[in-house]
This record gives structure tokens, sequence and C-alpha cells, in this order.
């Protein structure tokens, strides 16, 4: 049998120790000092019109797989455009079909050792044809 690679996988989050998210370990490669300054430090450098704009679609995204929000109802702009174009693609099921909304933005845990990573999925679809996991980007 082969070596495992986490030693726990599980959806709680609430844990004692030091615990890291995927954004910080690529932080941390990229500059360990600019890490320091970020998550040590707490000064975050400013978003950029990217991030925010990633942000928005995210939002919209959400907000319609938990069934909140109708992306094709509201202000307009690039971010509701984006969101519509990624929906009207038809590579996500429709919320309600196979998206439960407990499965948007589920949480996980991870462990391995003494590390602990934590993080988010965007959205899991486990009843479809094809299980999918998804994480949405705008890049």
């Amino acid at each position: 049998m082969g070596k495992r690679l986490f030693d726990e996988v599980t959806t709680e989050t609430k844990t004692e120790g030091w615990v890291v998210s995927a954004s910080q370990i690529k932080t941390w490669v990229a500059c360990p000092r600019k890490w320091g300054f970020e998550y040590i430090k707490g000064l975050r450098s400013p978003s950029t019109a990217a991030t925010l704009l990633g942000s928005a679609v995210h939002k919209i995204l959400e907000d319609y797989f938990t069934g909140v929000g109708d992306p094709y109802d509201g202000p307009g702009g690039k971010a509701q455009t984006l969101a519509q174009a990624v929906i009207d693609s038809g590579a996500l099921p429709s919320p309600g079909f196979f998206i439960e909304p407990e499965n948007v933005e589920r949480p996980f845990l991870l462990r391995t050792g003494d590390l602990k990573i934590r993080g988010f999925i965007d959205l899991v679809v486990p009843k479809a044809r094809t299980p999918l996991v998804a994480d949405h980007k705008t890049s």
C-alpha cells in the first residue's frame, strides 16, 4: 500500500495550534518576508482591480448556487457579465438540481504531521454523473 499524503481530511475547521492556508503557503514560497508582514504583522497589500473583480464574480456565483441571489437581476457590470457567462456555458449544474447549499463554500481541514491546512472548496457536486469539485477563477 502507498504512503498516505494526509493523516486526516475533515470538514471540521476548528482546531488547536498553527493552521495555514494555501494562500499562506504560496506567499511563503514566493517571499517569507512578505508572509511575515501579511500574516504576523497584519500588513496586507491593497487589493488590485483583478482581485476585486474575482471576489465580485465569486460572490455572485456563491449567492446563485446557494439560492440567495439571481445573477441576471442586478446592476450589471463586468463581474455580473462574467458570472453569467460561467452559468450560461453549461459547465456547472443548476442550483437545486444537483447542488446543495451546504456544498457551496465548503470548508475543509487537512492534517499531515504537525501541519494543518485550512481552506474552502467553492463548489462540490457529489451527485452529478461525474462528481465535481469546482474552484471559481477569473484569470
